[in-house]
């Protein structure tokens, strides 16, 4: 579980600060307003931090239900 936890924070960080790089220095994404839930943390909508914490999350467990020994 800690590993888990660990490696989704590490990701969720990576994943963050490279999305802040091009949101402001490269100023490569638009997030338009309709379709979205109209919370902005730092300019990145909401949806892109549940995003970035789900999808590493899931993933490991994924791996690991494959990689199970039986």
């Amino acid at each position: 579980m800690k590993e888990r936890l660990l490696v989704t924070a590490i990701v969720f960080f990576i994943l963050i600060s490279w999305e802040l790089v091009n949101r402001f220095y490269f100023q490569a994404w638009l997030y338009p307003g309709p379709g979205m839930v109209g919370i902005y943390i730092f300019q990145l909508p909401l949806e892109l931090y549940l995003f970035f914490i789900t999808a590493p999350y899931l993933s490991f467990i994924v791996y690991e239900l494959i990689c199970k020994n039986p």
